[in-house]
């Protein structure tokens, strides 16, 4: 499955077997504990075709549990390059630069991400994560503020947008006086109106 703003590429029906087999077996031999041959695997995979978030995504990943953030960037740069309309490679992205130490650089790379899906939940978690370890109250304030008021009919969004106030006031108290106390409440309530018969 292709992920949204995917960019679609028509390959022959032999390469669409090949990238399946190598995918499927990346996979298998990751399971397996064989890191090393799944990283050949899923590296043959998105060569065959550059275009797919998905393998984009697992190839990074891969690489980042390695420890080569340096080819797990070059992979989501070409992800980002065929796939300039969805969010996810630059959320991948940001979470690469953020382990890398390099918040700075997530940081745009979610607000890329933003810009391109505004209610892209994942990506304001992982902006809201950056700017509390960053101590920026101000920007954590703002983001909270612009995800209120975002217009989503997706309940699972205001469930995590109500979680992620509930986080930042853990993670920084004081942001209770500069944050309304029953938006997270009120984000919840949203949510079950949305899908009333959820009670998760």
């Amino acid at each position: 499955m292709r992920h949204a703003g995917e960019t679609v590429v028509v390959i022959s029906h032999g390469l669409v077997l090949d990238l399946a087999y190598r995918a499927a077996n990346g996979i298998a031999l990751d399971y397996n504990n064989r890191p090393a041959e799944a990283l050949t695997e899923f590296r043959a995979a998105f060569d065959l075709d550059p275009a797919n978030t998905g393998l984009a995504l697992q190839l990074a990943e891969t690489y980042r549990t390695r420890y080569d953030m340096t080819n797990a960037l070059a992979v989501l740069d070409a992800a980002i390059a065929a796939n300039p309309k969805s969010g996810e490679p630059l959320l991948a992205r940001g979470l690469v630069l953020r382990a890398n130490e390099d918040p700075t650089g997530a940081i745009a790379s979610f607000q890329q991400a933003l810009q391109l899906d505004p209610i892209h939940y994942g990506a304001i978690r992982a902006l809201a994560e950056t700017y509390l370890n960053k101590t920026d109250t101000n920007a954590v304030v703002a983001l909270l503020d612009q995800a209120y008021r975002r217009k989503s009919t997706d309940p699972f969004y205001w469930m995590a947008i109500g979680d992620l106030h509930y986080y930042a006031l853990r993670q920084i108290p004081s942001l209770a006086a500069r944050v309304e106390r029953n938006r997270a409440r009120e984000c919840y309530e949203y949510a079950h109106g949305l899908a009333p018969t959820n009670t998760d």
